[in-house]
C-alpha cells in the first residue's frame, strides 16, 4: 500500500487546499438559487490564487 501513495507527503507536513463554496439560498431543496455575480466571483478567486503563486510562496507551505 505504501507504494501506492508513494507520492503522497510524508507525515507532519500538509498540502495546500483552497474549499470554495458559493452563497446561494435554497440548498436542502431540490432547486438552489445564486447570483451570478457571487458565482462569478468565487471562480475569479482561486484564479488570482494561482496566478499569484510564485517560487517564495510555493516554498512556504
Amino acid at each position: 500500500m505504501r507504494k501506492f501513495f508513494s507520492n503522497s507527503p510524508s507525515s507532519n507536513q500538509g498540502v495546500p487546499v483552497l474549499v470554495l463554496g458559493i452563497p446561494s439560498r435554497y440548498v436542502h431543496s431540490h432547486y438552489n438559487f445564486a447570483k451570478l455575480s457571487d458565482f462569478e466571483a468565487t471562480v475569479e478567486l482561486p484564479v488570482k490564487v494561482l496566478q499569484s503563486l510564485n517560487d517564495d510562496t510555493i516554498k512556504k507551505f
